[in-house]
């Protein structure tokens, strides 16, 4: 997929750049950059992008971002009002060729689609990644390669993006993503024409259905459904709201179209997905 490039600033005592952000939203533009990424979400809901996946994200959200992955984690303005994550930024520099470091290598190549890990488990190493964001140095670096370590023994772990998915560097190709991106997330809920999106980026309709496919690996149409979909699920899983509105609110014209695609994305029904959110009896 096609991205702006980031230059992540090293601090110059270290190899491994850690912080703490804390904000009103997360609002980064969608971005690549040579370093691994691992990203805590403290504080905050939206939609989260990494290669040509979209999902929702909230707290105790933690996913592992290979080199030159495009991502962002877009905050959903109406329920967020701060936002905090805590993220881990390094090169391949500090992976050594030797058998000690095999499963480690191993486990970044694969996160050249993504990877997040299971909410329990970020749970149990937020504490880990303060201690990194404290420490500096060999600290730091000797504690992130033990993290590192036991993520290779995670077993419950979701891939994000396709395997198929690359991207070309282009700021034009950049921007028109960037575009179609924000018009999708303040539009979504009333009917979108694909006259209207080419229009959008000033393309005709056939020049935008190419360019769209051949960047997301995936028909504009696909990605705006599954985009409604993600957020259908979030309205599902944290309010009452019927199924039938969320449907017709998320942008669906027709109620059996909306399970078709939320059968499609989520391998259940919205209401057999909405029971298996609530939480069980203590």
């Amino acid at each position: 997929m096609k991205a702006v490039f980031e230059k992540v600033r090293a601090h110059e005592e270290s190899s491994v750049t850690a912080f703490d952000y804390q904000g009103p939203v997360f609002d980064a533009p969608f971005h690549f950059h040579p370093e691994y990424e691992l990203t805590y979400i403290v504080k905050s809901k939206g939609i989260r992008y990494v290669g040509n996946h979209i999902s929702p994200f909230a707290e105790d959200d933690l996913v592992l971002i290979g080199s030159n992955v495009p991502h962002y984690w877009k905050s959903d303005k109406a329920k967020t009002t701060v936002a905090r994550s805590l993220v881990i930024q390094w090169n391949d520099a500090i992976i050594q060729p030797l058998k000690e470091f095999a499963a480690i290598a191993s486990l970044l190549k694969r996160a050249e689609r993504g990877i997040k890990f299971d909410d329990a488990f970020a749970r149990h190493v937020k504490s880990k990644l303060h201690e990194i964001i404290d420490s500096k140095g060999v600290n730091r670096y000797l504690q992130l390669l033990a993290l590192l370590e036991e993520l290779t023994h995670q077993k419950k772990i979701a891939f994000l993006s396709t395997p198929d998915h690359t991207f070309t560097l282009s700021h034009d190709v950049h921007d028109r993503l960037k575009c179609v991106q924000e018009y999708v997330h303040e539009n979504y809920a009333r009917r979108i024409t694909l006259a209207e999106m080419a229009s959008q980026v000033s393309m005709t309709e056939q020049s935008f259905s190419r360019f769209f496919s051949n960047a997301m690996r995936k028909p504009f149409f696909s990605y705006l459904n599954e985009y409604r979909i993600q957020v259908a699920a979030r309205l599902l899983a944290e309010g009452s709201t019927p199924v039938a509105q969320v449907g017709y609110g998320t942008g669906f014209e027709s109620l059996p179209f909306f399970y078709r695609q939320f059968k499609k994305y989520k391998n259940t029904s919205p209401l057999q997905f909405r029971k298996l959110q609530m939480p069980g009896p203590s």
